[in-house]
């Protein structure tokens, strides 16, 4: 009788432990991060708490009605911004400065006014924030004229509160979720960034 049993040698049987302990291993660090990511997770849904309110208030910000006051334009210049330090490129910032403002404002309303003319404004601020919304000239209030990164605050208020939410709404752990929690940083980063 012929003995068909294979007997492995002991390379095979180093070769088959040796691809055992690493698969092993690959599965732990796999766990190990997952687990890292779960607590990192968490973390960012806790600061999603924090920016869901703080979206809700830079949006109230600029849904409330506006406070109007009153100041002489002391000073209206443009500034040229070059974007090149080889080529003439670049563009102009324009800007209005008052006793307690200095306000970057649309190129149309600097097209009325020259450099040294002095001209009473009419500065609508927001309640809660007190971002300048809109500046008119008072003997033309029809002519109002909305300040250039408030279209920004607003967007990016409204994309932090939308990642936000969509943070606090989903509860279970996935991996496009974690990647899509540091959306809220950006976010942030870029409403600070419009409002300061």
């Amino acid at each position: 009788m012929q003995n068909d049993s294979y007997q492995p040698g002991p390379n095979e049987v180093y070769r088959e432990e040796y691809l055992k302990r690493r698969r092993e291993k690959e599965l732990q660090k796999k766990r190990n991060n997952e687990i890292r990511r779960k607590r990192v997770l968490k973390v960012n849904k806790a600061i999603a708490c924090l920016t869901f309110l703080f979206s809700l208030v830079a949006l109230s910000d600029f849904i409330l009605p506006s406070i109007q006051f009153q100041e002489e334009a002391i000073y209206i210049y443009s500034n040229f911004v070059r974007t090149s330090t080889w080529r003439r490129s670049g563009y102009r910032d324009y800007y209005c400065d008052t006793e307690n403002w200095r306000l970057q404002i649309p190129e149309e309303f600097f097209a009325k006014h020259s450099e040294d003319e002095k001209c009473i404004v009419v500065i609508s601020i927001t309640p809660i924030l007190d971002l300048p919304k809109s500046i008119s000239e008072k003997s033309t209030p029809q002519f109002t004229y909305s300040m250039p990164a408030n279209k920004y605050i607003i967007i990016f208020s409204l994309l932090l509160f939308a990642t936000s939410l969509v943070l606090l709404i989903f509860r279970t752990y996935s991996e496009p979720l974690y990647s899509f929690s540091y959306g809220i940083y950006v976010w942030l980063g870029l409403v600070l960034i419009n409002i300061f």
